[in-house]
């Protein structure tokens, strides 16, 4: 049996090169720094196509579309790594009194016929409406102008609204369009 020879501290501290523990110890530091580097770099460029994914799904339809990067293995100009773009989120609470101006007209839209011409007026109702069965919401009044020989007067049109006591539906006459035939004259070439 064999006992072991067992050495004082001093001698043990003696022995240890701690230039070589120094450099062994920046080689490790320095290998993990660029392990850090390239995970770093693989989770911003995941992070950006997450975000580009999520842009394609949930983004309207002119973000759809998405520019096809270099095929596989095709080198690019100066073999250097892409950026990923760095995702900045931020929120900024704003309070404040905004005063708009803008220019309403004074005119409210076309001016009416006069007073003084005769008016005709005509009364347009939905075809096949029982009025017992029907509310009045509502109309719509429009005026032209007519004429007959040696006279010209206003023709008002009234269209209501109607609305279905059972069913609730809206109900109106449609609006005849006014077509004015134009004769074609036929001239000798």
């Amino acid at each position: 049996m064999r006992l072991l020879h067992y050495q004082p501290m001093a001698t043990i501290l003696q022995n240890i090169d701690y230039k070589e523990r120094y450099e062994q110890a920046l080689a490790i530091i320095e290998s993990q720094q660029k392990t850090i580097e390239s995970q770093q770099y693989t989770i911003e460029s995941q992070q950006l196509e997450i975000l580009q994914l999520k842009r394609y799904i949930f983004g309207s339809r002119h973000e759809r579309f998405t520019a096809a990067g270099l095929p596989t293995g095709m080198p690019t100009l100066f073999d250097i790594p892409a950026i990923a773009e760095q995702i900045i989120e931020s929120t900024s609470t704003v309070s404040y009194q905004k005063k708009s101006t803008r220019l309403q007209p004074n005119h409210k839209g076309r001016n009416g016929f006069p007073e003084s011409l005769r008016r005709e007026e005509q009364i347009r109702y939905p075809e096949g409406v029982d009025m017992n069965k029907v509310n009045k919401i509502g109309e719509d009044i429009s005026e032209t102008l007519a004429y007959k020989p040696c006279e010209v007067y206003v023709k008002k049109i009234i269209r209501p609204r109607l609305i279905d006591k059972a069913t609730g539906r809206n109900m109106q006459a449609r609006r005849r369009r006014n077509v004015v035939l134009k004769r074609v004259m036929q001239m000798p070439v």
